[in-house]
């Protein structure tokens, strides 16, 4: 089952038995799910029981809430228990690890160099991620990426001075989408001139002028 951080989640789970049976709340790791550890009642977690049921209740429940619960209930006649995975869902956070320029919002590179950045994420359950380039949805076989448990990493090989752009980095899981971003400028030989024009040719000097080539 699934629950909101910050929500009261409630485990309820039916019971019957003559005579009624003791009921005992246990918590293992979804890593470890052999080593199960008797439920701790406080404030946070409670267990409520009447005639017909034995509930679970955890209160604001955090992501260090989700785990694999156990319920067992014993008397004169045996033993019987039944298991349920809880997962707590939240926000997650997406960033820039520390960069070693200028804050990882800008990368500069010299044209036919790779292109590399770095994101740190995190997120449950893990989240799908996204790699952008100004919005386009085209393909690129030179653009690469590597998305693990807590990090996403972005290759371009031999960039082009048509590279530089807004590169956008989009994380989403149930609990909603998150984006940064990061823009690339591509150094490059400057190329042909437009509308080269020489005016106020005089005896030892001249002026030089073309327009800008928009790329």
């Amino acid at each position: 089952m699934e629950g909101e951080e910050g929500c009261d989640v409630s485990i309820v789970a039916r019971i019957s038995g003559c005579p009624f049976p003791t009921l005992t709340w246990h918590k293992a790791s979804l890593a470890k799910p052999e080593e199960k550890a008797a439920v701790q009642y406080d404030q946070h977690i409670n267990k409520l029981v009447t005639p017909d049921k034995c509930t679970l209740l955890i209160q604001q429940a955090s992501r260090n809430d989700s785990a694999l619960y156990s319920l067992t209930a014993s008397n004169s006649l045996g033993t019987v228990s039944k298991d349920i995975k809880l997962a707590v869902l939240g926000e997650f956070t997406l960033e820039w690890l520390p960069p070693s320029t200028d804050g990882g919002s800008k990368v500069t590179v010299k044209a036919g160099e790779s292109v590399r950045m770095e994101a740190a994420l995190r997120g449950k359950p893990q989240p799908e991620v996204k790699w952008t380039k100004d919005k386009a949805v085209g393909d690129n076989p030179r653009m690469s990426y590597e998305t693990g448990s807590d990090y996403s990493k972005f290759l371009l090989t031999k960039s082009r001075r048509s590279d530089t752009g807004k590169y956008v980095i989009t994380a989403t899981n149930t609990a909603g989408t998150f984006t940064a971003y990061a823009n690339v400028n591509v150094l490059d030989v400057p190329g042909p001139v437009r509308n080269l024009r020489i005016t106020g040719i005089g005896a030892d000097k001249c002026r030089v002028v073309w327009d800008v080539l928009c790329f």
